[in-house]
């Protein structure tokens, strides 16, 4: 799956993960696989020496032995530093190892290649051409625990296929944010202006490459001056929650609802990832002229049809489950009429839908003890999964 779409980014902590547990699991000393400075008694970096008695030959040795006890220590600390590599496993991950140590020492070298340093947007085409990434790219993933259902797709997708479905309509919200359907609805999408066919307007415009980018750039938090455009973290929040206005209600009609979910899971399972936990609430699909096609008890069953046809046909991918949303910005009476919702969802599908989650920015939204007394009664078949920590309030 290539979704650089929304800040989703689950490469960039993935690549530190994996990063750290082959640090933890060294089984042959570094220097083998790339000593790019002096190495002091099987260290791959020189030492400072900080005491004034250490010179004489005895006194540094034991130092470089302590320190390299301390550090063997510090590394059995980290993820998988207990695990013991087979010779297969060895092999690997040395591979690994000089694939990292060569991009790190080239980094140093090269600060402004340094993805590490550097912003995202401009990090990310240095990652796509990282020995390192497309490593992990081929490794198996497990599962895929924190995932919003609506930007899991990657864009080009989106732009390639689901803007060229015929029938998509576009109108703009008094904030200037631009809405995708395949419905006409003013009162629900905000719409301050007319709807115009999408289809139509690509025709009319001199470049349909130029219509694609600025369709694009609606679908995606990227920015050549990111510094500059999101200044502090509530511009980056309202420009999010913009992206789920532009395309969550295309997802609910019901050929794209199909086409849609398909591709999601083609997309993690070309990321060898077997097992998602999606984060989402179901709503009745639409069809033509948008009429109602199915309630939201159907397309949650669709969506379950769908998952089952796609293991079929996709072997070692266990599928997917649901974690019930509702947004944390939302009052008394909204939240709990969708707890309510979750609470019917999970007692017809206990298997499916597991569990329930608060979404948005917590700095502008409501903390969870403003709903305790909603939340309290959580079927014991079910859980929370709450987002937390995502605010700077407490640094």
């Amino acid at each position: 799956m290539r979704t650089w779409t929304l800040a989703v980014l689950f490469y960039v902590p993935l690549l530190l993960h994996i990063s750290l547990l082959c640090d933890a699991r060294v089984a042959t000393p570094p220097q083998e696989i790339v000593a790019p400075q002096p190495e002091v008694s099987g260290i791959l970096y020189e030492k400072p020496l900080p005491a004034d008695r250490l010179y004489d030959e005895p006194n540094i040795l034991k130092y470089a032995q302590q320190r390299e006890k301390m550090i063997e220590a510090e590394q059995l600390l980290l993820t998988g530093g207990h695990l013991q590599l087979d010779e297969n496993e060895l092999q690997v991950h040395q591979i690994f190892m000089r694939h990292k140590l060569m991009e790190l020492t080239y980094g140093m070298k090269h600060p402004h290649e340094h993805a590490p340093a550097l912003h995202f947007f401009k990090a990310k085409p240095l990652i796509e051409q990282s020995n390192v990434f497309k490593f992990i790219q081929a490794m198996p993933k497990g599962a895929i625990l924190h995932v919003h259902r609506t930007p899991a797709v990657s864009g080009d997708w989106m732009i390639k296929n689901m803007t060229y479905t015929p029938g998509l309509l576009k109108c703009h919200t008094a904030r200037g944010t631009v809405v995708l359907s395949f419905r006409e609805n003013a009162q629900k999408h905000g719409c301050r202006s007319k709807y115009y066919v999408v289809e139509e307007e690509r025709k009319l415009t001199l470049s349909k490459n130029r219509y694609d980018r600025f369709l694009q750039s609606k679908l995606s938090l990227y920015s050549r001056l990111p510094e500059l455009e999101f200044s502090e973290q509530n511009k980056v929040w309202r420009r999010f929650e913009d992206i789920f206005d532009t395309v969550s209600d295309t997802v609910g009609y019901e050929p794209v609802f199909r086409t849609f979910h398909w591709q999601l899971m083609e997309e993690m399972y070309e990321d060898n990832i077997m097992y998602a936990e999606l984060r989402m609430k179901f709503k009745p699909l639409y069809g033509a002229n948008g009429t109602i096609v199915a309630n939201e008890y159907e397309a949650a069953e669709l969506l379950m049809a769908l998952v089952e046809e796609f293991k079929q046909t996709h072997l070692g991918f266990y599928g997917l489950k649901v974690i019930y949303v509702a947004h944390r910005g939302s009052d008394q009476i909204q939240i709990f009429k969708a707890f309510q919702a979750f609470k019917d969802f999970h007692e017809r599908y206990p298997d499916f839908i597991i569990g329930f989650d608060l979404i948005g920015q917590e700095d502008q939204g409501k903390s969870l003890q403003a709903f305790v007394s909603i939340l309290q009664d959580l079927p014991k078949s079910a859980k929370y999964f709450f987002h937390a920590g995502e605010t700077s309030k407490h640094s």
